[in-house]
């Protein structure tokens, strides 16, 4: 069976272009999340009062994380396939960091204020 361009149905899940299409898509919705959170979610933080604040974000992370979960699952996945496929690591690396800068980041932001 043909499936894209003379190439057989697994050929066609090693399409390389369709494969970086779809992560940088994936990617993108990334950043969008990411932005919304930054400017709309973390500012609303402030207006939360003191008490009750730890149950209430450790609510909103539960809520969020079904959104979040699977989209860093796909980025991961990902691009640990195209790395697998074309032997760039470069993106891979990429998110890796960014995550590294998302779960460290914060506490040493704090650590270094005090």
């Amino acid at each position: 069976m043909i499936c894209a361009k003379d190439k057989t149905d697994f050929g066609a899940l090693m399409d390389l272009h369709l494969i970086q299409s779809g992560v940088a898509c994936i990617d993108v919705a990334m950043a969008a999340v990411s932005w919304l959170i930054l400017l709309c979610t973390y500012p609303d933080f402030a207006r939360w009062r003191a008490e009750g604040f730890a149950e209430a974000h450790e609510a909103y992370t539960r809520r969020v994380g079904w959104v979040v979960g699977p989209l860093l699952l796909a980025q991961l996945g990902g691009h640990a396939w195209l790395a697998f496929l074309d032997g760039r690591y470069i993106g891979i690396l990429l998110v890796l960091v960014c995550w590294a800068l998302t779960a460290f980041g914060p506490c040493l932001a704090i650590g270094g204020s005090s």
